[in-house]
């Protein structure tokens, strides 16, 4: 006998029982439907021109989206203010953080929708209702329909893709909000030593008091909605962008005007944490300022609203606070940037600037006359700054400032009491300049390719650096700058930092990303070294959870899961009414 044929034979023989296993012959035939399904729709994707189809739904949403915020600006009474703090807070998130330009060409363009009325009206709503258009288009192609819907059965369609649609749509985003507050780690977002604890800010609004002493360690846990004294009348400041003018709101807008009442989701963007002499100040990023001179068992709040047209909420982007509890919040209103000052949260005023700035910085403790970089408070922009001495009264003109041949928005700044100075980007350049030189000497930071996020960096008194940021960065410079370190910690390697503060032992406090608190202390070089020839450096650190690992990982999958099925009905629904066709539902579920 053949040999190959006897050989295929034994093959048969041995498969055979296995093959013909109900089991295995039903999962062949699961199998073989799944082939003969994704078969069929790529046909159907090719002969239905899917392809050129999605490409112009793509391009009608990309010319409907300017119309729809034109049309919930002026029809919903839709902050734009809120609009643009929201897509400013998207765009640094995924690595854009200088966005100033992009946001003052959106505002612009919003800013011109209380002047549409008439025809103007007609051509926005028209171009709103384009992209449904084309949606029913390309599913009546591809579901054969050979007529058109009837015309109140279309406006019906249209009155729904513009008032259900968005609504279940809000519901569902503030469902999944609420669902990722429960579930997921609150975000750090800032921290203080105070009285001999340590504070951290998470969002939306939860504070925690850490305390380290010989008998043992507290963690506490400050819900402010819980602890904000609403018993107390509502003190409300608005400023009158146009005349600079600040007061309270019958003085600004009107006895008419009713105040809010404050909300939980008011507490959702909590991003600055700052201390006085004997307060503690939070401030959100729609102009919300909490205050608290009972270690954090109360609250007092103030809200800011500037008035323009409308009444609208500023865009903070900074706070300093005196220890005397003098207050100067860097804001900005329709992409004008101002200050808002305050002596103990009594007498208010309103400074326009002439330029852009996104940040203040403060230096202390320099003792050299020849520095460029004197004690003051600095405002800093893309490639310039404004100086005060006299804690904000008043500003020189702007000073332009270049990293090379590029002008940058500056993440951090710190000096020593020598007067050196060290720079860090909000791109991740750094660099320093010795007092009374003018040289920049670039500090090799060894940020891996795909690029990091840079939070900050601190600076101590015997001249360590620390640079620490997203991606599992964290950088250590025991010599000013010019050789950086990496930790051998594996905690140190595999968590994304959020804020820090130095202790007055040289030791610091981080807070991750994980809801976690880490104490390093102790740094010593380690005889291995890491792939480019330095030495490791190794830290004595301990740590603090809050809440286990598998909580968040458990509470990520359900939140992911939540958005899955919203996203799936969507589309289910999507296949079930747009077509002018009957469509079963099995077929508008993805089968057959």
């Amino acid at each position: 006998m053949d040999p190959i044929r006897n050989y295929k034979t034994r093959i048969s023989q041995v498969l055979y029982p296995v093959l013909t296993w109900p089991p295995v012959m039903k999962s062949m035939l699961f199998i073989r439907g799944l082939v003969l399904m994704a078969r069929a729709a790529a046909e159907k994707f090719v002969t239905d021109s899917c392809s050129i189809r999605s490409s112009s739904i793509a391009y009608a949403i990309a010319i409907s989206v300017i119309p729809i915020l034109t049309i919930l600006i002026r029809f919903a009474a839709i902050d734009r203010v809120t609009i643009r703090a929201n897509l400013a807070s998207f765009l640094a998130a995924n690595g854009m953080a200088d966005s100033t330009e992009l946001l003052a060409i959106l505002d612009e363009i919003l800013g011109r929708a209380n002047q549409i009325a008439g025809l103007g009206v007609l051509f926005m709503l028209y171009s709103a209702t384009n992209l449904v258009r084309n949606l029913e288009e390309a599913f009546n192609h591809i579901y054969r329909a050979k007529h058109d819907r009837p015309i109140l059965y279309r406006f019906a369609l249209y009155i729904a893709s513009f008032a259900i649609i968005p609504t279940l749509l809000i519901f569902s985003a503030g469902a999944a909000r609420i669902a990722l507050t429960r579930l997921q780690p609150a975000e750090p977002t800032a921290m203080i030593q105070f009285q001999g604890a340590q504070w951290v800010l998470h969002e939306p609004g939860l504070l925690w008091r850490y305390q380290k002493n010989d008998r043992g360690d507290t963690l506490d846990e400050i819900k402010l909605f819980t602890r904000a004294n609403t018993g107390a009348a509502f003190r409300d400041i608005f400023i009158d962008e146009t005349n600079q003018h600040a007061g309270p709101s019958w003085e600004i807008v009107g006895r008419d005007y009713s105040p809010p009442v404050l909300q939980r989701s008011d507490l959702y963007n909590t991003i600055l944490l700052k201390k006085s002499a004997d307060a503690i100040y939070v401030v959100t990023r729609k102009g919300l300022i909490l205050q608290s001179r009972d270690s954090g068992h109360t609250w007092n709040y103030w809200r800011i609203h500037f008035k323009l047209t409308e009444v609208y909420s500023p865009e903070v982007h900074d706070l300093w606070v005196s220890p005397a509890n003098r207050l100067i919040l860097l804001v900005s209103i329709n992409s004008r940037t101002g200050l808002v000052q305050t002596n103990d949260l009594i007498n208010w005023s309103y400074q326009r600037l002439d330029g852009v700035y996104d940040r203040v910085f403060e230096i202390q403790g320099v003792d050299n006359p020849a520095s460029e970089f004197q004690n003051g408070l600095y405002l800093g922009g893309k490639g310039r700054y404004i100086f005060s001495g006299n804690e904000g009264r008043n500003w020189t003109i702007p000073i332009d400032f270049e990293f090379g041949d590029r002008r940058l928005y500056l993440a951090d700044l710190k000096a020593n009491a020598e007067g050196d100075t060290w720079f860090i980007a909000q791109s991740g350049e750094a660099w320093r300049v010795a007092a009374g030189q003018r040289k920049q000497t670039v500090l090799n930071l060894r940020i891996p390719a795909h690029g990091v996020r840079i939070r900050g960096f601190s600076v101590s008194p015997q001249g360590s650096l620390l640079i620490y940021g997203d991606e599992d960065f964290f950088r250590y410079s025991p010599d000013g700058g010019s050789t950086w370190l990496k930790a051998s910690n594996p905690v140190l390697n595999e968590s994304s930092f959020r804020a820090l503060a130095m202790q007055p032992d040289g030791s610091y406090y981080l807070s991750t990303a994980h809801q976690s608190l880490i104490h390093i202390q102790k740094p010593r070089l380690l005889p291995g070294r890491d792939q480019q020839g330095y030495p490791y450096i190794h830290f004595d650190a301990s740590i603090r959870r809050s809440l286990p690992l598998w909580f968040t990982i458990i509470g990520k999958t359900l939140v992911n899961l939540f958005i899955f099925i919203i996203c799936f009905l969507m589309f289910f629904s999507a296949y079930k009414f747009i077509p002018n066709t009957r469509v079963d539902w099995r077929a508008a579920a993805g089968g057959s």
